[in-house]
């Protein structure tokens, strides 16, 4: 059986990264990134009139992804990746 997804692997949660409006209330952003970093760590932002990125929100990852960017070009063939379902 496949599990529900998760809320916060819709995509508004990305959201925080790419709108003004987000950094307004910083104690709900604060609680939007804690839940990603828990839940879906490496998320695939895609908003308008902005170039598709990967938001990387846990520090282990980033230092991952430092150290190892000539084997591990691609996000999706990295050991930590996280899909939403």
């Amino acid at each position: 059986m496949k599990e529900p997804a998760n809320k916060v692997c819709r995509p508004e949660a990305g959201r925080i990264f790419v709108s003004p409006q987000a950094y307004v209330n910083l104690e709900t952003w604060h609680a939007t990134a804690t839940r990603l970093r828990r839940e879906s760590p490496v998320l695939r932002i895609e908003a308008e009139g902005i170039d598709p990125f990967w938001a990387v929100t846990r520090h282990t990852d980033i230092i991952d992804i430092e150290y190892q960017h000539k084997t591990r070009a691609d996000p999706l063939s990295t050991p930590f990746r996280h899909q939403c379902s």
